[in-house]
């Protein structure tokens, strides 16, 4: 029953959230960005977010997280790994049940951008997970359902409505629709260059998601509409200065 809103992480060397078997848990609205080396060779794999559970026998539970930022390379462009980079939200030693993943905004150049390892009944829903960078190892974003290290079958997990370069999942263990990949930004994104995922007006994004399980809002509050967009955000046109019409004055003399 605890809450993680509206912070600022910059510019850290290790896990910039980290949780480990909580319950009922709500992260939502935090800034994460700016990953560093941690001093060793080759780090211990930071990740801007990683979940923990206690065992298999004992699973994180209803852990909800939404609308937050999470960019490795925002401002510095360091590279923590030697051939890799930062990973993004991750949970490598599940189990995990009945987690959702929605409204999120992933940059990092990784191959686990959303990776949950050991999830049942687990929503991935209306995110965005692309690269920090181009010219890097690793210049995608994936999104993955895998069974449990050991072996331990994953189920009934849903990946919907997302946009992400790559979907990796164990087979039976996901639903997996209505998602785009192999995203080029510039076709997608108003001004990826400098960090913008907002929705361009020509993008096949707008309109095309699955209303079942999809957020009833976006990435920045704004009501989704009956036909959802992908990704974390809803678009929205472009606002422009109206000009008055012209009025008539009148001069007494």
């Amino acid at each position: 029953n605890t809450i993680i809103r509206g912070n600022t992480c910059d510019m850290l060397s290790g896990d910039m959230i980290g949780v480990g078997g909580t319950n009922d848990l709500l992260i939502e609205g935090n800034t994460l960005t700016n990953m560093v080396p941690a001093g060793e060779p080759h780090g211990l794999h930071p990740d801007m977010v990683q979940f923990s559970a206690n065992s298999e026998l004992d699973p994180e539970l209803r852990v909800t997280f939404r609308r937050n930022y999470v960019n490795s390379l925002k401002d510095y462009g360091i590279h923590p790994l030697v051939g890799g980079n930062a990973q993004g939200v991750s949970g490598f030693d599940g189990f995990y049940e009945d987690f959702v993943i929605e409204n999120n905004i992933v940059a990092v150049n990784s191959p686990h951008g959303i990776s949950l390892y050991g999830a049942r009944n687990c929503r991935i829903v209306n995110n965005t997970v692309v690269s920090a960078a181009s010219g890097l190892p690793y210049d995608f974003g994936t999104i993955r359902t895998y069974n449990h290290k050991s072996g331990a079958v994953s189920s009934g997990n849903l990946i919907r409505n997302n946009i992400t370069n790559q979907i990796d999942i164990s087979a039976g263990t996901t639903i997996v629709d209505h998602n785009l990949l192999n995203v080029v930004k510039s076709e997608h994104f108003i001004t990826p260059e400098n960090l913008d995922f907002r929705l361009k007006s020509t993008s096949s994004a707008i309109n095309a998601g699955q209303p079942t399980l999809s957020p009833v809002d976006d990435y920045t509050g704004e009501l989704r509409d009956p036909y959802p967009d992908l990704g974390a955000y809803e678009y929205k046109p472009e606002k422009t200065a109206t000009i008055p019409p012209p009025q008539n004055f009148y001069m007494n003399r």
